[in-house]
């Protein structure tokens, strides 16, 4: 799986391309589609994993297992402003994420065994948001509830994002409860250290770790290079 791609640290980095070519994203936040590429990288479980960067998501990881392949599908939202939720309930970002997953959902399902959907962002969202009800539905009670709160809270918004909203909704039951039975958020509480947890993966000898950072982020550039 993955071609030709190099080898990095035992593991293969897919190339890269443009899901969108009209996008003009921040480069903070391009960058860290990158730092959570060197996260899964060193956290993965699985030594002969494949990851891509702006191929089918922001961030993708596939590894074999016993029964076939495991693909995790990663949407990285990063915002600037320390007051601002990038996944409130009406945002634009969370509901072309859910349209993006279920886009793919039916192919995504024939070709891995294993799905996994995740949403990242560097803010600490709060509970009971639409996000954090859908990351929480574990028993299927809970997914059931979820798919009615997203469809409830689609037929009440206006504007662009009502627009992407209607796209999800039409969506079976079936199609919205497997997504949100399988996605789950990763808030700023949860990644607030995914840097030191890199740092702490190199087994940095003792007189290296006073550029514990510079190493970091030079791993970061290698990635980008």
């Amino acid at each position: 799986m993955g071609g030709s791609a190099p080898p990095l640290f035992g593991y293969g980095v897919r190339d890269r391309r443009m899901k969108d070519p009209d996008a003009s994203p921040s480069a903070a936040g391009y960058g860290y589609q990158y730092e959570r590429a060197l996260y899964r990288i060193f956290t993965a479980p699985n030594a002969q994993t494949w990851f891509g960067i702006e191929t089918a998501d922001d961030v993708e990881e596939i590894s074999q297992t016993a029964t076939g392949s495991r693909r995790v599908s990663e949407q990285a939202k990063l915002s600037v402003q320390p007051r601002k939720n990038p996944l409130q309930d009406s945002s634009k970002n969370l509901w072309k994420t859910l349209r993006i997953w279920l886009n793919g959902l039916t192919a995504a399902r024939k070709e891995h065994e294993e799905l996994q959907f995740l949403l990242v962002t560097n803010r600490v969202l709060k509970q009971g948001t639409l996000a954090m009800r859908i990351s929480d539905a574990f028993s299927k009670q809970d997914v059931a509830d979820a798919v009615v709160a997203l469809r409830t809270h689609a037929s009440g918004m206006k504007g662009k994002p009502s627009e992407i909203a209607q796209d999800v909704i039409a969506y079976s039951d079936a199609d919205l409860a497997f997504l949100i039975e399988h996605m789950f958020i990763e808030d700023g509480q949860l990644n607030a250290r995914m840097k030191q947890r890199v740092i702490a993966s190199l087994h940095l000898p003792e007189d290296a770790v006073a550029n514990a950072e510079d190493i970091y982020h030079g791993l970061v550039g290698f990635l980008f290079d």
